[in-house]
């Protein structure tokens, strides 16, 4: 027979580590917005492979997602890393450090992705309007 206690303190150990993982989730991606504001588009790619040879485009790509959707969360206002590129802004630090990340997503109840997402458009529903026109293809651009 399965011992139950051991199982269950098992199981609420490593729920316990998800939460954690989750708010690194939400930090690394407050990292990587601040990062492409602050990185020409074109160099970016080649210095995050230097400083993170593990980590695929698409890892950076979901972190800079879930980075965008907390700080328009917590700023109330569209904060994409092109907004703040054409604002000329960058995130406010008081809403960045590890403890107020924590603090927010408690208040809030937001334990994964997809319930900060829902957040973020509940707060700010501009968040789904198309930032610019539908981009054209080099072919596009070229018949013009």
């Amino acid at each position: 027979m399965p011992d139950l206690p051991v199982h269950w303190a098992r199981l609420k150990e490593h729920q316990q580590a998800a939460g954690q993982a989750f708010l690194h989730s939400v930090v690394a991606g407050i990292e990587m917005v601040r990062l492409k504001l602050a990185i020409r588009q074109r160099d970016f790619a080649k210095q995050a492979q230097q400083h993170l040879e593990n980590i695929t485009p698409r890892t950076l790509s979901r972190y800079r997602q879930i980075g965008e959707w907390y700080l328009t969360a917590a700023h109330r206002s569209v904060a994409t890393v092109a907004a703040l590129r054409k604002q000329d802004a960058a995130p406010t630090t008081e809403f960045c450090s590890d403890e107020e990340v924590a603090e927010y997503l408690g208040a809030a109840g937001l334990r994964n992705a997809d319930e900060l997402r829902q957040h973020a458009i509940k707060e700010v529903p501009e968040l789904l309007v198309p930032a610019s026109a539908p981009r054209t293809s080099r072919v596009d651009n070229i018949m013009d």
